[in-house]
């Protein structure tokens, strides 16, 4: 077996109270795997951030000579004309992008946690309402991924906030009664080391959502 099995059927796991909600409390979240359509999707939603070749003409100035613009015009829809496929240094580059990441949020998170926000038009994504197939447009579920992702580094960043403050009233008493040696031992916490820790775990579980390999022989 080569794993596609995991391309083309359905797998999610749970990751426990980890990341927080709207209320910022700690709840559990189901991150669904990525497949086959998962992957076309993506695809042609970065080949959508390439610029439109025939806005890019429409755009052109009329006070342009003739020829640069019959040049322009000509590059545009040679390049218009390609085959448009997404190579592994633009797919990279955009995962590894905030917008990348939310994208990727939107994709493993959409199906099974409406009270994200990933709706659109009101109606749960990939739901069918009175026979009408709703599908939730990339743009909004990356706003709604991006208040996620937001909600879950300002968490963080209270967190070590939180740490600090108790560090240093720890201190205070410990100094306050000569106890010097305790008091050197609680050390503050960097809040950019909280959200960096958040983020690597937070790439983990994304890049899991994606891998082909798990099927054995």
């Amino acid at each position: 077996m080569d794993g596609i099995a995991n391309l083309g059927g359905t797998r999610q796991f749970t990751v426990e109270d980890y990341f927080v909600n709207s209320k910022f409390e700690t709840q559990s979240y189901t991150f669904k795997s990525i497949m086959l359509d998962g992957f076309a999707e993506r695809e042609q939603y970065i080949l959508g951030l390439k610029p439109n070749p025939l806005l890019i003409i429409a755009a052109l100035p009329n006070s342009l000579d003739a020829d640069k613009r019959s040049e322009i015009a000509r590059l545009a829809m040679e390049e218009f004309s390609k085959p448009q496929f997404v190579d592994e240094e633009t797919e990279t580059k955009f995962l590894d992008s905030t917008k990348g990441i939310a994208f990727r949020l939107w994709q493993s998170l959409r199906d099974n946690h409406e009270e994200l926000g990933m709706v659109v038009d009101g109606k749960p994504a990939k739901y069918k309402i009175n026979g009408q197939q709703y599908t939730l447009t990339p743009s909004a579920g990356i706003n709604a991924a991006l208040a996620f992702l937001d909600r879950q580094i300002r968490y963080r960043i209270q967190l070590a906030k939180n740490h600090n403050a108790s560090a240093a009233q720890f201190r205070e008493e410990r100094l306050a009664n000569d106890d010097t040696e305790y008091a050197e031992h609680e050390f503050d916490v960097s809040e950019q080391d909280y959200v960096d820790q958040m983020m690597i775990r937070l790439r983990t579980i994304l890049d899991a959502t994606e891998e082909k390999d798990i099927v054995g022989n």
